[in-house]
């Protein structure tokens, strides 16, 4: 590649005006305002092997995509904890949706803010330029830069989130929320290093600024069993298990596999 197409391909960004703005004041009232400054990678330029390689790996996953893979993608575009309340509910655990669904959208505002700091292209705006075919999956959930991955960080907060209250299904449930990183991943609509930074802030943000602020909704014991409590228990026994049964039993079985 020539120093000028190299200088050429380094200039592209995803917007030069990223269309959603971060709602700090949302953000701030959970992870308080440190997070402002935290010290992340840098993505790899757009000409760096590091991103060719990147594409390469996508357009090979692609090609191997199984159906499944595909129903994976599609059921964590617009829920992107889909997985991790699925496997609450097979699992038989106290969950509360509006304490879930409060996480995501605070914590989105701070993937925002470093979105829009980075301005990373999506695959698809580099995978041409440099000679890669890719294809992105059919989605509305694309108008933003690409790095960090806010599925990938919502989805890994909630699962952090639970995986305290319920030690024992904590490797499960980090894996359920993986399935939907990887699946943006599989659509080409993130590269795996937009998933691996957004997994840094969310452990730097439950280690940091939540794990120790966290509101129990029932206290466990060590093996994630509910032990006794005044307060009364929500139960969310909702859309994940009824709305596809098949997915639903199915859950456990693909999680026990990866390990």
């Amino acid at each position: 590649m020539y120093i000028k197409e190299v200088t050429e391909i380094d200039k592209l960004i995803f917007s030069e005006n990223p269309p959603k703005k971060p709602n700090y004041k949302k953000a701030e009232k959970m992870f308080g305002n440190e997070w402002k400054d935290l010290l992340l990678p840098e993505p790899p330029k757009s000409s760096s092997r590091q991103t060719m390689d990147e594409l390469q790996e996508i357009a090979h996953r692609q090609s191997m995509l199984s159906d499944f893979d595909k129903k994976v993608y599609k059921n964590t575009d617009k829920d992107t904890a889909y997985y991790v309340k699925q496997y609450l509910d097979e699992q038989d655990l106290e969950w509360d949706e509006d304490v879930a669904e409060d996480i995501m959208d605070r914590v989105k505002h701070i993937g925002r803010h470093y979105k829009n700091h980075f301005n990373r292209p999506r695959p698809y705006q580099i995978a041409e330029k440099l000679g890669v075919e890719i294809d992105d999956m059919e989605t509305t959930t694309v108008n933003s830069p690409a790095y960090p991955s806010n599925h990938a960080l919502q989805a890994r907060m909630v699962a952090l989130y639970y995986g305290e209250k319920f030690p024992a299904h904590k490797k499960y449930l980090l894996r359920a929320a993986d399935m939907s990183a990887e699946g943006r991943v599989n659509a080409g609509v993130h590269y795996p290093s937009d998933k691996q930074v957004a997994y840094l802030i969310a452990d730097t943000l439950f280690d940091n600024h939540f794990k120790k602020d966290m509101v129990e909704d029932a206290p466990v014991n060590s093996t994630g069993s509910a032990v006794a409590t005044d307060q009364p228990l929500v139960r969310s026994r909702s859309k994940y298990t009824r709305r596809n049964k098949k997915d639903a039993e199915g859950i456990y079985r693909h999680l026990r596999t990866y390990f």
